[in-house]
C-alpha cells in the first residue's frame, strides 16, 4: 500500500474510532509517522491535536513537537515547548535534557548568553553532555 494511503486511513481511523481518552495517543503517533516522513507540518498539526485532546501534559508529544518545529527552523515555538517540558519534567535527568535542548535552540537563536545559562543549569544537575556544551560555547 502506498504510504500517502496508508497514512489518510490511518487518520480517517483515528478521526472516527477513537475514544477521547485514547485519542491524543493516535495523535502522537500519527505524528511520529508524518515526521519520520518528513512532513514536519503535519507532524506539528497532529502533535497538537495530541497535546490539546489529552487531559494531562503530553510530554512526548511536546518533545517531538519541538524536534518537528527545529527541522522546519521555528525556533521560538520549540523554546516554548521546551519551556513546557521544563515546567512539568519528572525527573533530574529529564530536567537536565530539556535544559540542554532548549540550551541548542537557543544558540540556534543567536541567543548564546541564554543558552549558556541553560547548559549550567544542566550541569548543575550532574550532566556530562553540558560539559561538552560549556567547553564547545560557553568558555
Amino acid at each position: 500500500m502506498h504510504p500517502k494511503k496508508f497514512i489518510t486511513i490511518l487518520l480517517t481511523l483515528i478521526s472516527f474510532s477513537c475514544s477521547t481518552k485514547r485519542t491524543c495517543t493516535y495523535y502522537y503517533e500519527a505524528g511520529k509517522i508524518q515526521q519520520a516522513q518528513t512532513n514536519y507540518y503535519d507532524a506539528i498539526t497532529l502533535y497538537s491535536k495530541s497535546i490539546k485532546s489529552s487531559s494531562t501534559t503530553y510530554l512526548q508529544a511536546y518533545r517531538k513537537r519541538a524536534e518537528s518545529y527545529l527541522s522546519l527552523d521555528s525556533l521560538l515555538p520549540a523554546i516554548r515547548d521546551y519551556d513546557t517540558l521544563i515546567k512539568y519534567s519528572a525527573s533530574q535527568d529529564d530536567l537536565a535534557s530539556f535544559y540542554i535542548l532548549k540550551g541548542n535552540a537557543l544558540y540556534l537563536n543567536s541567543q548564546d548568553k541564554e543558552a549558556c545559562d541553560y547548559y549550567y543549569k544542566a550541569r548543575n544537575l550532574n550532566s556530562t553532555q553540558a560539559w561538552d556544551k560549556i567547553r564547545l560555547i560557553c568558555m
